[in-house]
């Protein structure tokens, strides 16, 4: 481990990026396309590994840990500590707000298009302090594991052994000291399912739908440029020399191997994306992430 704070140190004094990646790779981390690793972050694990198009802010402390998975599309903020001596696996398209705190001494999983949202909350996998030769029964170390589509609140306390299922929505300020079961809006100290997720939303029309992919696509050209034409039941961006089709409906197989490699998709009815990862592509995901819509790339 001592060899990783090295490595990781000798990474925070390279000023280009591509030098830090390849410091890190040569380290035997593995570290996927359009990366990006703050010069400031601090990393250190025996296994490291960090998906397609993620990125990790200024002032980040990962470490000294078993092993580190991250997905693609992932972002953690400024200032976040990640630390014990245990493992965290972190899926796609998640957002880790600034200054969480995450203990790790014991397993701490969170699946696909989660988000630690605001900033200063806490998961913590352990709660030892009082003596066990002394008789004391507090101490408790368990995993953490969050589920799909779980949107935590800022401020929010997650303890040791609790699970958050799919589709959950925690309040801010918050204290989760249970598990809290899948599609539920839970708050409070300590925090208890006030209704079902269910509940909140609305149930879109097709038209409906397709509005708020034009709003976003509009919203898109209005900050990265570029130009879009609307035909039946898709959306074609384009930027340059660069395309990219948004699908209401599902795509044939056949049809998108028939796409030039400068040509992404968007499929919206089943949430799909290509892996082009042309520029275009990326971008238009990562506006999408924080606004409307999350992708799994084919």
């Amino acid at each position: 481990m001592k060899k990783k704070y090295l490595v990781s140190k000798l990474a925070s004094f390279s000023p280009s990026k591509r030098l830090r990646t390849s410091i890190y790779k040569r380290s035997g981390y593995k570290i996927g396309k359009n990366v990006k690793i703050s010069r400031t972050a601090r990393i250190m694990a025996m296994s490291f590994e960090i998906g397609n198009n993620s990125r990790i802010a200024d002032g980040v402390f990962i470490g000294p840990l078993e092993r580190i998975k991250i997905g693609e599309f992932t972002e953690i903020s400024q200032n976040v500590m990640i630390d014990g001596d245990s493992s965290i696996e972190i899926g796609d398209n998640c957002f880790i707000g600034k200054n969480y705190h995450i203990n790790v001494r014991d397993t701490v999983t969170i699946e696909d298009n989660v988000a630690l949202g605001g900033s200063y909350g806490q998961i913590w996998t352990h709660s030892t302090w009082p003596e066990e030769i002394e008789g004391h029964q507090l101490n408790k170390i368990a995993p953490v594991h969050i589920g799909k589509n779980v949107w935590i609140g800022t401020k929010s306390i997650i303890h040791p052994g609790v699970e958050i299922g799919h589709d959950s929505i925690i309040g801010s300020n918050s204290l989760v000291t249970r598990t809290i079961p899948e599609g539920v809006l839970a708050f409070g100290n300590p925090a208890e399912p006030i209704k079902k997720v269910d509940e909140l939303k609305k149930k879109l029309s097709d038209w409906e739908k397709e509005d708020i992919v034009l709003s976003l696509v509009k919203r898109f050209v209005d900050a990265y440029g570029g130009e879009y034409q609307k035909t039946e039941n898709r959306i074609i961006l384009k930027r340059g020399s660069e395309t990219a089709i948004v699908s209401m409906k599902k795509m044939e197989p056949d049809e998108k191997a028939r796409l030039d490699k400068k040509t992404a998709f968007f499929d919206i009815e089943r949430k799909r994306c290509s892996s082009k990862n042309i520029k275009l592509e990326r971008d238009f995901r990562r506006l999408a992430n924080y606004y409307s819509a999350r992708f799994k790339s084919e």
